[in-house]
C-alpha cells in the first residue's frame, strides 16, 4: 500500500482521475510490507513548494569531526592532509611551532599565535583541535576570565644578544623539615619567592614573595624555625599553597600569557621544582602547572659552562667573588643571591636555556587508597590538555 494524504489505501480505493493521483506511479505491496513516507524516501525527494524542484537531502554530521578539522586546517595552510589522526596533529603542531618560531621576533608567545600576515592578508584563525567544543579559553583558579593586562601588549624587536626567553622567573622555595628527615618526609611549602629577570635587559624587574600556610603538619618544627627563620605567627597569618600560587600566576600575567611559554625558571639545583612542588601539588589536589615542567638547574649550568666543579650557592658566589647577602635559608634572600649568579652568567655570554625536564605523572588510586603513578609523555597532547592529573 502508498500513503496517500497521509492514509494507507488500496488499489480499489484510488480515484479513477488522473489529475489528482496517477496509477502508474502508484505500487501494491503485500500486506505486511512498511511503507516509505515521500518525505523519507531518498529514490524520490519531495518536492519544494515554492520552487517546484527538489530539495536538497540533508548533509549528514561527520563522523570525524577531529580528524575533518585537522585536515581543513592542513588544507588552509597548504600541507598534506593524508595520514591518521596522529599524523595529522603531528603535522599540525609542527607547522604552528614553526610559525610561532617566526613570531618570537616580537613578544608573542608561541602559544598566542592565532594568525599571521602574509602578503598583506590575514589568514585564517588557526582554531585548537584539542580544544573541547564551547571552550573559548583556559580558566586557571578562577582567573582565567579576567581581561589581559600589559602581558598582552607587543615588546618589540629583542636587541642583540638578548636571552632565548623574555622573562626568567628565579624560584627558591622553603619548606617544612625534621633535623633527622630523610628525602620521604612529607614537605610542605611555606614560602614562595620568585625574582623575575627580564631576558632582553638582563635586569631585574620584580619580585613576587608570599610565605604559605601548611595543611597537613601546621606546626613546624624548631628546626624549621631555626633554618628558615620563619616562624610560626607568620604562616599562621598566610594562605594556603592553591591561593599563593593562583596569587603569582595572577601577578605573572602582567609580563606573560598563561601558560608562560616565553618564561623560564630557574633554581640552586632540581629539588625546589622536582620535589618540593611535587609533593604540594599531592597534599594540595593540583595539578604540576605546566610552567614548572622545564627548567634550569643552576648548578649544572654553572659546571657546564664554566668547566669548573659542582658548588652550592655560596660557592657559585665565591667563584664570582662575591658573598651572600642577607639570611642564608632565607627563599626569599636566596633567590636574591641566586639571581645575581644568573646575572653575572648572562653577561659572560651564557645563553640560558633549560637543561632539565620532567616526565609527567597521572595520579590514581590504587588499594586501601595508596597513591599510584603512571607516567606519560611530555609530547602527548592530551596529557597537556589538562585531562590528567599531574604531580
Amino acid at each position: 500500500m502508498e500513503p496517500v494524504n497521509g492514509c494507507l489505501v488500496g488499489p480499489d480505493d484510488l480515484p479513477d482521475s488522473d489529475d489528482e493521483y496517477a496509477v502508474e506511479d502508484t505500487q501494491v505491496l503485500p500486506p505486511g510490507v512498511p511503507t516509505v513516507p515521500p518525505e523519507l524516501d531518498v529514490n524520490h525527494p519531495p518536492l519544494s513548494p515554492s520552487t517546484n524542484s527538489h530539495v536538497e537531502p540533508v548533509t549528514e554530521p561527520s563522523l570525524h569531526p577531529i580528524v575533518d578539522k585537522l585536515r581543513q586546517q592542513l588544507a588552509e595552510m597548504g600541507l598534506d592532509t593524508r595520514g591518521r589522526r596522529q599524523d595529522l596533529q603531528r603535522r599540525l603542531r609542527n607547522a604552528l611551532k614553526r610559525a610561532a618560531v617566526d613570531e618570537r621576533s616580537g613578544s608573542r608567545s608561541p602559544c598566542s599565535v592565532k594568525r599571521r600576515e602574509t602578503d598583506g592578508e590575514e589568514s585564517p584563525n588557526w582554531d585548537d583541535p584539542w580544544k573541547e567544543e564551547g571552550e573559548d579559553k583556559r580558566v586557571v583558579d578562577g582567573w582565567g576570565d579576567e581581561e589581559e593586562e600589559e602581558g598582552d601588549a607587543e615588546l618589540g624587536e629583542r636587541p642583540e644578544g638578548a636571552q632565548p626567553y623574555d622573562y626568567y622567573c628565579v624560584l627558591d622555595v622553603e619548606a617544612t623539615c625534621e633535623e633527622e628527615a630523610d628525602w620521604d618526609y612529607p614537605n610542605e611549602i611555606i614560602e614562595w619567592p620568585v625574582i623575575l629577570i627580564d631576558g632582553r635587559t638582563m635586569e631585574v624587574v620584580g619580585e613576587f614573595h608570599e610565605f604559605v600556610r601548611p595543611v597537613m603538619q601546621p606546626q613546624l618544627s624548631s628546626f624549621c624555625v631555626q633554618l628558615t627563620g620563619i616562624t610560626q605567627e607568620v604562616v599562621d597569618a598566610a594562605s594556603t599553597f592553591p591561593v599563593v600560587l593562583g596569587n603569582f600566576e595572577r601577578w605573572l600575567r602582567k609580563y606573560s600569557r598563561y601558560p608562560f611559554p616565553n618564561v623560564l625558571f630557574i633554581c640552586d639545583g632540581p629539588w625546589d621544582i622536582r620535589d618540593f612542588v611535587r609533593k604540594q601539588c599531592e597534599k594540595s589536589i593540583l595539578d604540576r602547572p605546566p610552567y614548572l615542567r622545564r627548567f634550569v638547574d643552576l648548578r649544572r649550568l654553572y659546571v657546564d659552562f664554566y668547566k669548573r666543579e659542582r658548588a652550592n650557592l655560596c660557592g657559585m658566589l665565591h667563584a664570582f667573588g662575591m658573598s651572600f647577602e642577607g639570611r642564608e635559608h632565607s627563599g626569599v634572600d636566596d633567590a636574591r643571591n641566586i639571581s645575581r649568579i644568573v646575572l653575572q652568567m648572562m653577561k659572560d655570554g651564557c645563553m640560558i636555556r633549560e637543561n632539565t625536564e620532567l616526565k609527567m605523572s597521572k595520579r590514581k588510586v590504587g588499594r586501601k587508597g595508596r597513591v599510584l603513578f603512571t607516567k606519560g609523555s611530555n609530547q602527548n597532547e592530551q596529557w597537556t590538555r589538562g585531562m590528567h592529573i599531574t604531580i
